[in-house]
């Protein structure tokens, strides 16, 4: 939905990185992450990697040969956790869309915050 609303200017940049900040997304793990942590699923996109995400569990349906195990995450979780030079490719109810480094360093410039509120990278 918010995709959606997105490209129909319905939304302020500001909407748009606060729900994918607050929404839950799955991470899928080639280990059990409750024994051996977490090993996300990664894809190569024009030679930068992206770790797999997907916002509903039939989504994470193409990882199923590579990853038996998923974790409920949080997007800013996510956004704060995944290393520099990594994006994020989320696999979304109505289609995919990724997340560049640059675009995941940006947003934990400018829209991540810290317990006193004030932004944090």
């Amino acid at each position: 939905v918010a995709p959606r609303r997105a490209q129909g200017g319905r939304f302020s940049v500001r909407e748009l990185v606060d729900v994918l900040l607050d929404s839950t997304v799955l991470v899928p793990s080639s280990t059990d992450p409750s024994r051996e942590g977490l090993s996300p699923v990664l894809v190569d996109l024009q030679g930068v990697p992206h770790m797999v995400d997907a916002s509903t569990l039939g989504r994470l349906a193409g990882t199923n040969g590579v990853a038996r195990f998923a974790v409920t995450l949080k997007g800013r979780q996510v956004v704060e956790g995944v290393r520099a030079g990594m994006g994020i490719l989320v696999h979304a109810a109505d289609g995919a869309f990724d997340l560049s480094p640059d675009l995941l360093d940006e947003i934990r410039r400018n829209f991540v915050t810290g317990d006193d509120g004030d932004p944090s990278a």
